[in-house]
């Protein structure tokens, strides 16, 4: 079986990436692993200081479904960063895709 990843891609409202970035590395990511989500990448673009990129890895869609509705299902999520990371957000994209796990272990360097 392969696993899914996703990645996500968001652009940030000016003035916001720090707020995002911080409140990402600082508080979501934590309850993202807690959640069952394999984190391989959180970072801003290089290129966009707006831009900021999430991959996320499971070990299938159903995985995928669980460990969302954990997160996104969580008071800690939903009383905690929540809000802050809501209002940084100006738009995102999400691609979800099967992958070999050989391409999931070498992101793996890019994990925060």
């Amino acid at each position: 079986m392969f696993p899914v990843i996703e990645i996500r891609t968001y652009q940030l409202h000016e003035g916001s990436a720090e707020r995002f970035h911080r409140s990402m590395q600082d508080q979501a990511l934590e309850l993202l692993r807690a959640a069952g989500t394999d984190v391989l990448a959180a970072l801003p673009s290089l290129q966009d200081p707006g831009s900021y990129m999430l991959v996320r890895a499971h070990a299938s869609e159903a995985q995928r479904d669980t460990s969302q509705a954990a997160f996104y299902g969580n008071d800690a999520w939903i009383n905690g960063p929540r809000a802050t990371i809501m209002a940084c957000i100006a738009s995102y994209h999400t691609m979800v895709l099967k992958a070999e796990p050989s391409l999931r272990d070498a992101m793996r360097s890019l994990a925060p």
